[in-house]
């Protein structure tokens, strides 16, 4: 199909200014809107190659579904959602327009001038835009494509904006595979994101969480630090990833949070990560500290307490019914897995700990309301009777705190289990089972049957799979 000419209007109200963008989903331009005296805005089409009647049906009802949602959003560094129409067997968006330059475009200019981004600028620059991801994932919206071509600088010098959201393009995906009739085109069309800057689970899998908007967004701002391809600073150099080689060690920590490979190591929420950057912050000296005491290279992102109180028996009982009304009988075993390798958790942090092994983002987000809920009802923190006066201590050992309840062994992993596990999951997702079981015993042959379980539960991308994979495998070790 030839581009829409420009003398034309779109839909009798839409005057095409000039083509600003092209890809496999279709043509982006910049339009006026007659209707609104000829303000600026953006307007995406998408084209079905395949335009018989039942094709476009399921077109529009797909773009009218996720339309619905785009509408909703409202925040100052995402594009406001406008429109969303049909013509001529072409889907249309239609989107505010921001005048500014994409990140894209400004490094490559600082880079003619021999420059990349300062770290200052770019822990601001996560400053701005962590805030954004957590009301997205709030609203159970995943971006998909963060990358530097997807965030604009606006002229004004206001907070960067993020733009182009992965969902339009998803279902566009969705509708070009049916049209195949394939169901492996249907799985690699579901596949949206940039290589390099979109995770593992996203590319290979078609998978998208939460934390896969954050390995994009830690992605993007190595690129903007370093200058470098993702792909090359993602290249192993005696057994490390090149871009540690790339910042600053104060940085790294936080960026091997943000890039683990494996989801379930990341930051669990935007929230999350902002806390551990903001303490980062709160570690940079002021002049008069530097010149009187020099700090030392690495910097811990979160602060270590010598000693953490032990939750009460009460609150974790809570915590626990609170999660089986979330995810049903695998929270006991689950809360008990945390809590052996995390015993000094606050309660706080147990909190999100859970709520990051809830795979449905709505049900996560009731899970903390109603725990955080508790903490004004349930005494967190069983009390500590006082300790007998001692000599000061530099340091306390960690034996002469009062050490968490003893957890019973968990069980090993043993052949007919792990076939068992291949069985049930091969229910639930099909002839991928094999490579995913394979992959999480390679990349961690220590796990417990429970961390087993959990573990392939988040590869799962439908929740109720993952709940009957769940409860199935419970019953399994409960014969």
């Amino acid at each position: 199909m030839p581009p829409a000419p420009e003398p034309i209007l779109i839909n009798d109200r839409y005057q095409i200014q000039r083509q600003i963008g092209q890809g496999g989903f279709g043509r982006t331009y910049l339009a006026a809107d007659t209707y609104r005296f000829g303000d600026l805005c953006v307007l995406k089409e998408f084209a079905p190659a395949n335009r018989s009647p039942t094709v476009l049906q399921r077109s529009r009802q797909l773009f009218e579904r996720e339309a619905k949602v785009l509408y909703q959003v409202s925040h100052p560094q995402i594009p406001k959602f406008l429109a969303w129409f049909t013509q001529e067997d072409r889907l249309f968006i239609v989107e505010e327009y921001i005048d500014g330059k994409t990140y894209l475009e400004l490094l490559e200019e600082r880079q003619q001038r021999g420059e990349t981004f300062l770290e200052i600028e770019v822990i601001q620059w996560l400053q701005d835009l962590l805030p954004v991801l957590q009301y997205l994932h709030g609203m159970n919206i995943i971006h998909r494509d963060i990358s530097p071509g997807n965030v604009i600088l606006p002229q004004r010098r206001s907070p960067p904006v993020l733009i182009d959201f992965g969902i339009v393009k998803e279902v566009a995906s969705q509708i070009w595979a049916r049209q195949l009739g394939s169901l492996q085109s249907l799985h690699q069309a579901s596949r949206i994101g940039k290589p390099g800057y979109a995770p593992p689970e996203q590319m290979q899998l078609g998978q998208c969480f939460p934390s896969s908007d954050l390995y994009s967004l830690g992605m993007t701002a190595l690129v903007l630090l370093t200058g470098r391809n993702p792909l090359w600073l993602l290249e192993q150099t005696h057994s490390e990833p090149r871009w540690h080689s790339q910042i600053s060690t104060k940085l790294r920590p936080l960026f091997a949070k943000l890039l683990a490979e494996n989801p379930r190591h990341r930051y669990p929420t935007a929230q999350a990560a902002l806390a551990d950057l903001q303490v980062l912050l709160s570690f940079q000296p002021s002049p008069e500290q530097t010149t009187a005491q020099p700090r030392p290279d690495a910097v811990t992102l979160a602060p270590q307490p010598a000693a953490a109180p032990t939750l009460s028996p009460t609150f974790l009982h809570h915590c626990q019914r609170e999660l089986t009304h979330c995810i049903g009988p695998m929270a006991a075993y689950i809360l008990d897995d945390i809590l052996t390798q995390q015993p000094q958790l606050t309660a706080i942090a147990l909190i999100e700990s859970l709520a990051a092994e809830i795979p449905d983002l709505k049900q996560a987000n009731q899970f903390r309301t109603r725990a955080r809920a508790l903490l004004q009802q349930v005494p967190p923190v069983s009390p500590v009777p006082p300790a007998p006066p001692q000599p000061p201590q530099p340091q306390l050992d960690a034996t002469t705190t009062n050490p968490p309840p003893a957890r019973p062994a968990f069980l090993p992993l043993t052949p007919d289990f792990l076939t068992t596990c291949r069985r049930e999951l091969a229910r639930q997702i099909g002839p991928m089972a094999d490579c995913i079981l394979d992959e999480i015993l390679a990349q961690s042959p220590q796990l417990s049957r429970q961390q087993l379980i959990q573990t392939i539960a988040a590869e799962i991308p439908n929740a109720k799979q993952a709940d009957a994979f769940r409860q199935q495998m419970l019953r399994q070790m409960g014969k």
